[in-house]
């Protein structure tokens, strides 16, 4: 292929998968989620129960969205980064993870990293 011709385009990474996709991008190719006005939202740290394992990590919301839109759109899964696995004897750092939302038990809003034992936790699914 002719080097002349090979068009470089700029990336960006998107805000909940952290996949590449091109800059001028709307939509996230890999997580379809939309990612036009994604920088202006925050994110939230969050507790998801599921079957016998909890996890713990950062849900990005919109800043046009509830967080309650964030769990009960369309998407099939919700993605968490700075994620970790509780543990019985210490905490899994697993980084990016996505979870089914037919595999969620239940999701709480965590304000702490502990997770364990906190006061500072309410149900929101």
């Amino acid at each position: 292929m002719d080097e002349d011709h090979v068009v470089s385009k700029a990336m960006k990474a998107c805000p909940r998968c952290f996949e590449q996709v091109h800059a001028d991008a709307e939509i996230c190719r890999y997580c379809r989620s939309r990612i036009a006005n994604a920088k202006d939202g925050q994110y939230v740290r969050v507790r998801a129960k599921t079957g016998d394992k909890i996890y713990r990590g950062d849900l990005f919301v919109g800043k046009t969205e509830r967080i309650s839109d964030t769990i009960n759109d369309t998407r099939r899964f919700i993605i968490l980064s700075n994620a970790k696995e509780e543990g019985k004897l210490s905490d899994i750092s697993i980084g990016f993870l996505a979870l089914n939302k037919d595999s969620i038990e239940s999701i709480r809003l965590s304000e702490t990293d502990d997770g364990k034992g906190s006061n500072n936790v309410r149900q929101i699914y």
